[in-house]
């Protein structure tokens, strides 16, 4: 019996990895379009799936369609952006009750569009992609804006764009309301920018998604995780010399030295390494300290 149960164990094992290969390789596909032919949800539903190992896609971009359906219902033949605008929120927000998840902020799952959509709580960016991928089904010209610190969307008017915050059930929010939140948010110092306004492709909400979970996984010592996460990001932003730096540090938790020392000589070799804006010389001196220490470790018998 032990030896048919180790059999059922491995080929388990051997199953669930090729899932997440699977899943992996969807995602690939999807972020290697160009970005005006990224399909965002089907991306972010590629994304979850390799921790959500039961999903199917499909299901949920039915989901999408048939929310986008009753949005083009409520919405009619009403002109304008606050038409379009008030028939989202009938749908997404008083008959589904699409909300923020403040009380479990930070569980990874307000993260995975699929949780998204079956528990209708989520945190600013994952509500937003179910705002901007139901607009876009539903013929709404609607765009995300990478705020720091909170992600919203915008409604585009041939008169005036309107800021609308998925989170707060569709307030809408004047350009002084976001600076006032980001004052709060980032510290009285910090000013709204014109770049903070700049609407955000499918990649950049990616990137966010991915960076959100990166800092779950690294607080929760999930490190497995956030290596499966720096993995995907990389898949969308490159091998850069940050994300090798990041990863590097990763990889020395993870003791996996060889890798470690891989990653951080290649970042200390970089440019970026000295560039101010990047690292400042004591941090820099840290890394080195920290790499002769992955060196040593990486040599030293098993």
């Amino acid at each position: 019996m032990k030896v048919v149960a180790a059999m059922i164990d491995d080929t388990t094992k051997h199953s669930d990895t090729y899932s997440r290969l699977y899943c992996r390789q969807r995602f690939a596909t999807c972020v290697a379009s160009p970005e005006a032919e990224l399909d965002l949800a089907c991306a972010a539903l590629w994304l979850a799936a390799e921790d959500c190992p039961e999903l199917d896609a499909q299901v949920y971009l039915g989901r999408l369609e048939s929310l986008a359906e009753r949005v083009r219902v409520a919405w009619g033949n009403r002109p304008g952006s606050l038409a379009a605008l008030d028939a989202l929120r009938t749908v997404l927000v008083e008959e589904e009750n699409f909300r923020g998840n403040s009380n479990s902020y930070y569980d990874p799952q307000n993260s995975f569009l699929n949780k998204v959509l079956d528990s209708r709580l989520g945190i600013p960016i994952s509500l937003s992609i179910v705002w901007i991928e139901v607009g876009r089904r539903a013929g709404i010209p609607i765009e995300g804006v990478n705020l720091p610190g909170h992600f919203v969307v915008r409604l585009l008017d041939c008169h005036e764009p309107i800021l609308v915050d998925p989170f707060c059930g569709g307030m809408v929010l004047t350009t002084s309301e976001c600076e006032d939140r980001l004052r709060h948010a980032q510290g009285e110092g910090w000013r709204l920018e014109p770049e903070d306004l700049v609407a955000a492709g499918p990649k950049q909400i990616l990137v966010r998604v991915l960076n959100n979970l990166r800092l779950i996984y690294m607080a929760t010592e999930a490190y497995g995780r956030a290596l499966s996460v720096m993995d995907r990001l990389a898949l969308i932003a490159g091998d850069t010399p940050k994300l090798r730096r990041d990863r590097g540090l990763l990889f020395a938790r993870l003791q996996l030295y060889g890798k470690a020392w891989a990653d951080l000589s290649a970042y200390l070799g970089s440019e970026e390494a000295t560039d101010e804006d990047e690292a400042s010389d004591e941090a820099v001196s840290l890394l080195r300290e920290h790499l002769e220490l992955v060196r040593y470790l990486a040599a030293a018998p098993n």
